[in-house]
């Protein structure tokens, strides 16, 4: 079994997804009905469901090897409430690389709308309070670029909902984010000529990142993006 297991471990989330399917089809009717009732359970306890997928593949596992001594799910897990309520407390380590995305520009896109769309609210607002203050659209596009690239690194550390692990890269790799942005924008406001960064009205820019952060919900949702911050 250690062997085997082994095996599962190093299986992807697509590879186990379709491993699971082929195994659910070696189920007696009991240990079927068995898993699927843990499935559904699972899923009203809103348990994360790339770590369901491993977890569900090596009892598939266990439960077929049992069924050769006529031993049924139940026996070896008890109900299906007991399995779920020891499943969703225990912090189930999900193999490295396993979290479900979507294709990296998809990511970076939606990144790009979400902070480009933020901040360019934040500098509309400031230069409605500040007559003096100046936003270039040099500036305002390197925010949207940026902020692609923001989240693509972030998303990369951010630790598993309801994980603790990796908390400290995670931080590490927002506190240098941050400040690599700062240090990106400065360079720009103070090296980049001003005919190449005209300044755009409070209200241009109010109605981009308006307009952009709807754009970020709407193609999140039609495009069924996943991995993203928000």
């Amino acid at each position: 079994m250690s062997k085997e297991k082994d095996k599962v471990e190093h299986l992807n989330l697509e590879e186990t997804k379709a491993q699971n399917k082929e195994l659910y089809q070696q189920l007696t009717n009991k240990n079927e009905q068995y898993m699927f009732q843990l499935n559904n359970r699972l899923k009203e306890l809103d348990y994360d469901p790339v770590a369901k997928e491993y977890v569900l593949n090596e009892m598939l596992h266990e439960i077929i090897e049992a069924q050769h001594s006529h031993i049924p799910a139940k026996k070896i897990y008890g109900t299906v409430t007991e399995q779920a309520e020891n499943i969703v407390g225990k912090d189930y380590d999900v193999p490295e690389g396993a979290q479900e995305k979507s294709p990296t520009w998809m990511i970076y896109m939606d990144g790009a709308l979400l902070l480009g769309g933020l901040f360019s609210i934040v500098n509309g607002i400031g230069a409605y309070q500040d007559p003096q203050a100046h936003v270039g659209l040099f500036q305002l596009i390197s925010n949207f670029l940026l902020g692609g690239l923001a989240v693509l690194v972030l998303t990369k550390y951010a630790p598993r909902q309801g994980q603790t692990k990796g908390m400290l890269k995670y931080i590490l790799a927002t506190v240098s984010v941050m400040l690599a942005w700062v240090l990106a924008i400065t360079l720009i406001l103070y090296l980049l000529p001003a005919v190449l960064n005209p300044s755009i009205p409070p209200v241009a820019i109010l109605i981009i990142g308006v307009v952009a952060l709807l754009a970020k919900w709407y193609l999140k949702k039609e495009l069924n993006i996943k991995g993203t911050l928000l």
